[in-house]
């Protein structure tokens, strides 16, 4: 099932892990091969009469062991991943919210869910367009879910779940979302966590809005000036007076034949952004975090945009729902083990799958030694509602 399972959580499928078994029966048939041909030789040492068997042939071993077909094993790994879907579940629970939330929609990885009706078409999920999550400070995600559009609703939903998450605010900054359009979620964020988180707005999407309304001759000088205009050489905000100060003076130092789109669009554009400035949407004392050891941006939205790149580039042929979401459950389990440990909010489990941790945990608990994995596996096994689900599911 191992062969399956990094079959499965790969961008081309079941095929390479179909390959890989099938090659391992042909250097199986060699070697009962060799040991049969060894047998009839001792024979014939004491027995020169004897007329030994005719073996089958390697195609024909091959076909008589071929392994199941795709879609057997499909069906076979969702069920001996079941416990990953809830081990996803716990594991978001449980992660903490210190700085900052960002939250982001992509259509890219539902594209690939399908759904296959009795006549054998594909069709797209009605009800799952765009995969919204939600990501802490260090990168963890901490929240997913299906939505039909970026529409504040359900987008509220799931801040609303995940806001238990969120830490007192302390001395090194106060707690705020972030998001690629601060405008437009800044009254849903106040409905749900009221005056003690604030809205930010990401820089790079602001530095687009503007780069995509001016002439390809320009794009490149401009960007690179409104990032200057954002940031210090020390790579931390400005003020917000000085970055408005700054940013006016770049998108003024264009003319309007720089722009592609008509007068009153690029005033609007410019003016939006100006006003986010102004309202202080993209500054913060502290821009860098910093715990165990290492550092990241906060008040970014490109580590979300990163986890949906990777995301795609997993997933890139269609697949049916049911497979897709457990293999988002899976790699969402392996990224925030790996994302935590590397800040050191959990110990480094390596590439183990946490099923055979489990088992090692529970099957060695009070007979030896526990290392730090096996005691994390047992802390994560007790923090689920039902120990007997979670049992079942490990048998």
């Amino acid at each position: 099932m191992e062969i399956v399972h990094d079959g499965v959580m790969s961008p081309n499928g079941l095929s390479s892990a179909l390959t890989c078994i099938r090659r391992r029966r042909q250097t199986r048939y060699y070697k009962l091969y060799t040991l049969f041909a060894d047998r009839i030789r001792r024979i014939r040492n004491g027995n020169t009469e004897y007329v030994a068997p005719t073996p089958p042939s390697c195609s024909q071993y091959c076909s008589d062991n071929a392994p199941p077909t795709s879609n057997s094993l499909t069906a076979q790994w969702l069920e001996w991943t079941s416990i990953y879907s809830s081990l996803c579940e716990v594991l978001m629970q449980h992660l903490k919210v210190r700085r900052a939330l960002r939250i982001d929609h992509s259509v890219k990885f539902c594209m690939k869910l399908k759904n296959w009706t009795g006549s054998g078409q594909r069709e797209g999920i009605a009800d799952g367009k765009m995969l919204l999550l939600a990501q802490n400070e260090i990168g963890q995600i901490i929240g997913r879910r299906l939505t039909r559009s970026e529409n504040n609703e359900e987008t509220e939903e799931l801040l609303r779940s995940v806001a238990h998450s969120f830490q007192p605010a302390t001395s090194n900054g106060d707690l705020f979302v972030v998001s690629d359009d601060a405008s437009s979620v800044r009254n849903m964020v106040h409905r749900v966590f009221q005056d003690r988180v604030s809205t930010k707005q990401d820089p790079f999407h602001v530095i687009q809005r503007i780069t995509t309304k001016v002439k390809v001759a320009k794009r490149k000088w401009i960007a690179k000036e409104l990032k200057a205009a954002i940031y210090t050489v020390d790579r931390e905000m400005r003020p917000t007076q000085e970055m408005e100060s700054a940013f006016r003076h770049v998108v003024e130092r264009l003319s309007l034949d720089d722009v592609s789109c008509s007068v009153s669009e690029w005033r609007g554009c410019y003016e939006s952004n100006l006003g986010q400035i102004r309202r202080g949407d993209l500054f913060v004392q502290e821009s860098v975090y910093k715990e165990g050891g290492k550092a990241v941006r906060v008040v970014s939205t490109s580590q979300l945009e990163g986890f949906h790149s990777a995301l795609k580039k997993l997933v890139v042929r269609q697949v049916s729902a049911a497979l897709g979401l457990r293999i988002l459950d899976v790699f969402i389990v392996r990224h925030n083990l790996r994302v935590g440990a590397e800040f050191g909010r959990n110990v480094n489990v390596g590439d183990l799958d946490f099923i055979s941790l489990s088992h090692a945990a529970l099957l060695s608990h009070g007979a030896v030694a526990e290392s730090p994995q096996l005691e994390f596996a047992l802390n994560m096994i007790s923090r689920w509602t039902n120990g007997f689900e979670f049992l079942k599911a490990l048998e």
